[in-house]
């Protein structure tokens, strides 16, 4: 398999992480739906391909932004041109002819053709094609964005500036941070978002569709799509990375990046604390920012283990479970099929909301 050495790697290009065969917490959310989930949306699938999302494409934006800043965001991303910002701009061969005829120029040729004799006439003419041909000559090589995304971005920029909860979290901290690590013989990963000398950051964002009170809505959005895994996996990994700095020093930190604030995180004596800074999507950005602890928080004494913290150790064990199982049972070069059983269903199976409901009785 392809697996890093176990490490800190800082500026690790995304396609390179994605690319190591290690175990991660995409991977435990995957197999604990089914083993089959998690062959067909891995590395072992030959046929896979991934579908870019614009929803995928704008979130890096976001990240990209948020995580790194304005000038690591302008050298990778640019604001097409809007047709709206150019009502006087000549478009199309139909429009472009017209003003030939109307000012005797010659009405043949190519869309190019006609820009160009218009343009020699009178280079104060707006045209459409040519600003959108200066456009990518001047911006081709970067990530493109519509001027609505634009303007949800820098509404988002200036909301995590300006409230208390986040004016400080992405600070004085190293973002996209990949780590590897092996449990018990297994390989693992984790790409965390933004490691800080106390605590480890990962930002999600949300679109709150049923309109719910918004910290109701961020807690359905970490239940519904199991985020509760990511936080356990990823405390293991980091934990992994301060033992394997007490033995190994400085040769475990790898890449290009801030190694003193790497250095500091991996030294911290105390627990490194989880958090998470949700950001709601959809033109309106709030956010909300939740510690995932794995102990009580709110008591002086006696504190006992989150539920939520359980849930996700327990789900993370079982995915390891079935992924060393699967993977000695077909390894790598064939579907892992699970067997479900065939047998009635059973009250248990049903959400609560379906059996709760008032039952007519014929008579």
């Amino acid at each position: 398999m392809n697996v890093h050495a176990p490490g800190v790697y800082l500026g690790m290009p995304e396609d390179e992480y994605h690319a190591d065969h290690s175990f991660s917490s995409s991977g435990v959310k995957n197999i604990t739906v089914s083993p089959l989930d998690f062959w067909v949306k891995s590395w072992m699938n030959p046929d896979y391909v991934e579908k870019e999302r614009p929803a995928l494409q704008l979130g890096k934006a976001y990240h990209k932004l948020v995580l790194e800043g304005r000038e690591a965001f302008n050298a990778c991303y640019a604001v097409k041109p809007d047709k709206e910002d150019y009502p006087e701009a000549l478009d199309g061969s139909v429009a472009l002819k017209a003003y030939c005829a109307e000012h005797g120029l010659p009405k043949s040729g190519t869309i190019a053709e006609l820009c160009e004799r218009i343009s020699d006439h009178n280079p104060d003419v707006e045209l459409w094609p040519l600003i959108d041909a200066s456009f990518k000559e001047e911006c081709g090589h970067l990530e493109h964005l519509s001027k609505k995304d634009w303007a949800d971005l820098k509404l988002v920029e200036l909301v995590m500036r300006r409230s208390p909860s986040t004016a400080n979290a992405f600070v004085n901290g190293v973002p996209e941070v990949s780590i590897f690590w092996v449990n018990n013989g297994t390989p693992m990963k984790a790409r965390i978002d933004y490691v800080k000398p106390m605590a480890l950051l990962d930002l999600k964002s949300f679109a709150n569709q049923m309109d719910n009170e918004i910290v109701s809505a961020v807690a359905t959005d970490v239940a519904r799509r199991r985020y509760y895994i990511q936080p356990v996996v990823y405390t293991q990994g980091w934990n992994a990375m301060k033992a394997l700095f007490k033995s190994k020093g400085d040769e475990i930190i790898q890449g290009d990046g801030d190694k003193d604030i790497i250095r500091e995180a991996l030294t911290n004596e105390d627990k490194t604390r989880f958090f998470f800074v949700f950001l709601q999507t959809g033109g309106v950005p709030n956010v909300v920012v939740r510690e995932f602890s794995e102990w009580e928080t709110f008591q002086r004494s006696g504190a006992s283990q989150n539920a939520y913290w359980y849930r996700g150790e327990e789900t993370y064990m079982r995915g390891l479970r079935l992924y060393r199982s699967f993977m000695s049972e077909f390894g790598t070069g064939q579907p892992w099929i699970a067997d479900f059983g065939n047998k009635p269903f059973q009250d248990i199976d049903f959400p609560a909301w379906m059996l709760n409901a008032p039952l007519e009785i014929a008579s």
